[in-house]
């Protein structure tokens, strides 16, 4: 959308169960290391993805490097 070339590494952490409200669920985490060259700019994001489903549940994700990552839960997938 903007030209701006993001260079990524997956990491695939693991295994990890956590809770969103009251509700555990079995997650694989994942680590996205990045970097920007044209603004110098490296981040990582996280997820946490279901693993029988592939449903995202969790995430804390860099959209700029002027603002804090962005964190969101999931409470239930959209119907």
């Amino acid at each position: 959308m903007f030209g701006i070339t993001v260079q990524a590494t997956i990491v695939v952490e693991g295994t990890r169960q956590i809770e969103i409200a009251d509700r555990r669920y079995n997650t694989i985490q994942i680590r996205e290391l990045a970097s920007v060259e044209l603004l110098d700019w490296e981040f990582e994001n996280l997820f946490w993805v279901d693993t029988e489903t592939g449903f995202v549940w969790k995430s804390v994700q860099y959209i700029t490097p002027e603002l804090p990552p962005i964190e969101m839960e999931i409470l239930k997938p959209a119907s």
